[in-house]
């Protein structure tokens, strides 16, 4: 199934992600606001999205797919060389290591805050977002984003 999703929050404008394949294209024709909830980011020359489906969260690379379910975890360590992990039942199923973007921002940046952090480190918002919906039923991520057509 193909996607309208954003990338890169604002400045990346939309992408077309195809949830088969993995596939990141350009969608020049599509409005920013009209598209689905999610993200796609391209980190260490791979493209990654952050979408979802009738059953859960999903992070995707390719044809990989990493729900984010009950026995899952999530842990971001480190601050210039970050490592991104998620485990399923204790057993480490994604491993990412990365340089976040922004670092430099942050430091001459006085107003640089955490949604300027989650906008540039597309792994601390996965994070972020997995921390406040990991215990709650997906039902009531739906009924938070009522905008959306589920």
């Amino acid at each position: 199934m193909k996607k309208f999703i954003c990338h890169s929050w604002f400045a990346g404008g939309v992408k077309e992600f195809d949830t088969e394949t993995g596939k990141v294209s350009d969608a020049p024709d599509m409005e920013w606001g009209k598209t689905g909830f999610g993200s796609v980011w391209k980190q260490n020359g791979k493209w990654f999205a952050f979408h979802k489906d009738e059953r859960s969260l999903i992070l995707q690379h390719k044809k990989n797919v990493w729900r984010l379910e009950p026995n899952t975890t999530v842990s971001l360590q480190g601050l210039v060389i970050r490592s991104f992990v998620i485990k399923e039942n204790g057993k480490i199923v994604f491993k990412i290591r990365y340089r976040p973007k922004g670092l430099l921002m942050s430091v001459i940046d006085p107003t640089y805050d955490a949604l300027d952090m989650e906008s540039d480190d597309f792994f601390l918002y996965m994070k972020n977002m997995w921390e406040a919906w990991a215990c709650k039923p997906f039902s009531e991520f739906k009924k938070e984003f009522t905008g959306e057509h589920f």
